[in-house]
């Protein structure tokens, strides 16, 4: 009998609506691996065993027994998913148990790596705690099987997920088995990347059009550390059926975008100003309701292109840095002091060009702020500073301080606060 467990993890911005980190790296895409392999249940064991088949004859059970392998099988229902129309990935994972006594299974995990073209300068690897899923079988008897459906947002268009099953038997015995998927790029080539040329740099940016068929609010989103413009499509899809016409921007260093990163510095604030030059020419977008929405350290660049550009009516800053002064001294993120000297250097005029807070008076178009109370990547008390210089120059600020959030709001939070304001102030 093959049982049949299914869970659903489609959270609306689940990852594309959280800001970045603060600090990263790269890396290339691997070879082609097997679809299932054994692992040692040891931690100090590196050494994977050799993909088997799906079956065994007694015979090799037996033998597998005797070598102090376990005969369970756990394998994808196949090798390579597409990534949908949607930014989603649908996973099968089927587990067999044809030993003569029943196996239990103790925890599920999911390694991603990113393996799209675009630059996020942070690690590629992310890990997905899944054992929830297996709770809701916790059991296989002797000679059954079941099927795991995990289902959730894609977090990259082009990646490599390695599913690693931990289980005992009755006897004692335990170990731990290993699955890979490739996906692949499915629908979301019809959102081509774009290129623009800023004396001699080039800035990778896409729209995606309101699905209103008619000219609709623009919004320009710019990605914080460890993304960029591709990374934050499924987020861009979400908004255009909520009747926006978006652009997503790569900053320099970011994506395909070249150049390297420079902290919010003038040169990612022009590449901003000039992918919404091109967002209030599209026919899409109504060029008289245009609004930025930042996160983490694009939220600086947001907060800096409200300075510069009246014709943006409308701001909404998530997680981000306002006193450059005050995220050097207050932030606990390791290397993030390094960072900040790195891309931005050490001259105060260049840390005040970075710092939105000390550009307060300049902004005249309504903000909205978002920040978690326990950022420790990025303090509070910032955030709530820019609120009380906005209020002094008479700048129309809203502000929602996520009570138990750090860097990362819920994205549930951020939805319906972020929404609210966005159609009210940009409506007709």
């Amino acid at each position: 009998m093959i049982r049949v467990a299914a869970e659903i993890a489609i959270t609306l911005f689940a990852s594309s609506w959280s800001p970045g980190r603060a600090a990263g790296g790269s890396a290339a895409a691997a070879p082609a691996l097997p679809n299932a392999r054994e692992a040692p249940a040891s931690r100090a064991a590196a050494k994977v065993a050799p993909s088997r088949p799906a079956t065994r004859p007694a015979r090799q059970r037996r033998s597998a027994m005797a070598s102090g392998l376990d005969p369970a099988q756990f394998r994808a229902g196949s090798a390579e998913i597409e990534t949908g129309a949607d930014f989603t990935w649908a996973v099968e994972l089927h587990v067999g148990n044809p030993d003569t006594i029943g196996l239990y299974l103790d925890s599920l995990a999911c390694d991603v790596l990113d393996l799209d073209p675009g630059e996020t300068r942070a690690d590629r690897t992310s890990h997905v705690d899944l054992t929830y899923l297996v709770r809701l079988v916790p059991s296989i008897p002797a000679r059954d099987s079941t099927i795991l459906q995990h289902s959730g947002p894609a977090t990259s268009e082009h990646a490599r997920l390695t599913y690693r099953l931990h289980f005992h038997r009755a006897d004692g015995r335990r170990s731990a088995l290993e699955a890979r998927v490739e996906a692949r790029p499915g629908a979301s080539p019809e959102y081509a990347s774009k290129f623009l040329d800023m004396n001699g740099a080039k800035i990778e940016y896409l729209i995606v059009p309101s699905a209103s068929g008619t000219p609709a609010p623009g919004l320009l989103v710019v990605h914080g550390h460890g993304s960029h413009a591709r990374h934050m499509i499924r987020m861009a899809r979400q908004l255009a059926a909520r009747g926006f016409t978006v652009a997503l921007v790569s900053m320099p260093g970011y994506g395909q975008s070249s150049g390297s990163p420079e902290l919010m510095g003038p040169r990612s604030v022009a590449a901003a100003e000039g992918v919404l030059d091109v967002l209030e020419r599209t026919a899409a977008a109504d060029s008289t309701r245009i609004a930025a929405w930042g996160v983490s350290r694009g939220a600086t660049v947001a907060a800096g292109l409200a300075a510069r550009r009246p014709d943006v009516k409308a701001v909404v800053v998530q997680s981000g840095i306002y006193d450059l002064w005050a995220a050097y001294r207050g932030t606990v993120l390791g290397g993030f002091r390094e960072t900040i000297v790195a891309e931005a250097g050490r001259d105060s005029a260049a840390w005040r060009d970075r710092s939105p807070l000390l550009q307060a008076s300049r902004i005249s178009a309504p903000v909205l702020v978002l920040h978690g109370e326990l950022d420790r990547n990025v303090p509070a008390a910032q955030a709530h500073a820019l609120v009380a210089a906005l209020e002094q120059h008479g700048t129309p600020v809203e502000s929602h301080f996520s009570p138990g959030a750090g860097h990362l709001i819920p994205p549930t939070e951020v939805q319906r606060v972020a929404l609210e304001f966005l159609q009210r102030r940009l409506k007709k």
